[in-house]
């Protein structure tokens, strides 16, 4: 893919001077000694090589970003204790490698190509795509997907570079947004001069960052990263795949308050500085003091509550009768997706149905399926897991069935679970009854969960 081919890289770029955002910082060499500054290509690609081989790249420094016990995870831990992928994703994987993509660049090898960036870079290229960057001095070294040249001086001359870091997620997180801004401390250390930085998201919407913005906490993330690679074992937390069961694991032998599904990293650093520093403190706290320090209503620190304690004992928590249905004919569905375009859609469905006659399973897929699923569990109650499942139901055309329910939210409005897991095969396997990971094995497994609820009925906890 040549830069030319993505049409936002074609817009006009204002001086950096001009930009709204912009944060007063001089047209000049940040620090730069003369000798330097004077450099030609062949002797700034040597001063920049000078050191051993990367320690730290731009892909770490988004794990870290993330979570520095994902980083953790991702270089050290067992792979065997890994996440199997998500059986309902065609092709699926723990994580997509948003940075594999094509070059502008004729060359082989990190440092060939980037004796060829700097080439580029003094001879004014307007946009470089996936080049290597290498600062060896300090081990760092990154592959942003566009450098776009902008006016000002730098160590080239009256222009500089800024890093563009395209995405498939339709919005910027805080660790995509990191590792933008170590491209931009990388390109500071090369050329002398710290650059904005732009985040393209799934959809093509522009997301500029002005100099400066997160490059400060850039050292230290470094320093952090520098740590866990010499030993350090950052603190457990509940993860995303692939690390999900690992982490969970490792996050329960010291109660970390992660395992309570409602507590972002906001609420739990706020409860860290109070003192409550894992579940057992937070079930021994008082509703009106987690409201308090989490900044929620009563009900919400209740369920906080709740969840804590049911993290601690490890064990479920019944706090309200499970609303499923005793009587009546069912059916479970569950969606396949398959990323196209930027977009996930659904490209097939599994239902299995349970009525006075017994049990019959059906796989669905290709144009009218949800006309073909809407006959198929004709007369029943519809259960589905999570809204995004019926979102893409919706969105995939066709008559929708009638009867849906949120298996998903009925769970979570009446049973604090002692894992903070929202996939349902895990759930089902953590009630004794293993399934395979596949999008008939999750249709068993909303059965599984749907028949456990329903055995929940009238045990509710004071």
């Amino acid at each position: 893919m040549q830069c030319t081919e993505i049409p936002w890289i074609r817009r006009e770029q204002a001086p950096l001077e001009a930009q709204p955002g912009h944060k007063g910082l001089p047209d000049a060499l940040y620090g730069m000694q003369c000798s330097r500054a004077c450099m030609n290509a062949d002797e700034l690609y040597s001063s920049c090589v000078d050191g051993p081989d990367y320690s730290i790249t731009g892909a770490e420094v988004f794990r870290y970003a993330m979570s520095p016990f994902f980083y953790y995870c991702e270089k050290f831990a067992d792979r065997g204790g890994a996440d199997p992928p998500p059986g309902n994703v065609k092709g699926g994987s723990p994580y997509v490698d948003d940075m594999d993509r094509g070059t502008a660049l004729d060359c082989t090898g990190d440092k060939d190509c980037f004796r060829e960036c700097i080439r580029l870079m003094f001879d004014g290229q307007d946009e470089i795509c996936n080049a290597p960057l290498l600062y060896l001095p300090e081990g760092i070294a990154g592959r942003p997907d566009i450098l776009r040249k902008a006016e000002g001086r730098s160590i080239f001359g009256g222009h500089y570079y800024a890093p563009a870091l395209v995405i498939m997620a339709l919005k910027p997180r805080r660790d995509h947004e990191m590792q933008a801004a170590f491209y931009s401390y990388l390109l500071h250390r090369i050329q002398g001069r710290r650059p904005e930085f732009t985040v393209v998201d799934g959809r093509g919407g522009i997301h500029d960052s002005p100099a400066g913005d997160n490059t400060d906490s850039v050292p230290g993330n470094i320093e952090g990263m520098r740590r866990i690679d010499s030993g350090h074992v950052p603190p457990a937390e509940v993860l995303r795949r692939p690390w999900t069961s690992y982490s969970i694991k490792k996050a329960l032998e010291t109660g970390h308050l992660s395992l309570v599904l409602w507590l972002d990293g906001s609420k739990i650093r706020r409860l860290e500085r109070s003192g409550i520093r894992d579940v057992s403190a937070l079930a021994g706290t008082t509703t009106s003091t987690i409201s308090s320090i989490c900044r929620v209503d009563r009900r919400k620190a209740g369920i906080l509550k709740g969840m804590a304690r049911a993290a601690a004992e490890q064990k479920p928590i019944v706090f309200k009768d499970p609303e499923v249905d005793d009587t009546g004919a069912k059916s479970f569905l569950a969606v396949e997706t398959e990323r196209i375009d930027n977009r996930i859609e659904m490209s097939g469905a599994a239902v299995l149905v349970r009525d006075e006659s017994g049990e019959r399973r059906r796989t669905f897929e290709g144009d009218g399926m949800m006309d073909g699923i809407s006959g198929f569990v004709r007369g029943s109650t519809v259960y589905y897991w999570g809204r995004r499942a019926l979102t893409l139901a919706e969105s995939s055309g066709g008559q929708m069935p009638r009867g849906m329910r949120n298996l998903m939210e009925i769970f979570a409005e009446s049973i604090t679970f002692h894992l903070p897991l929202v996939d349902p095969e895990h759930i089902s396997r953590e009630m004794g009854h293993p399934v395979e990971n596949s999008v008939p094995g999750e249709c068993i497994a909303l059965r599984n969960i749907h028949d456990w609820l329903l055995s929940k009925r009238g045990q509710g906890s004071p």
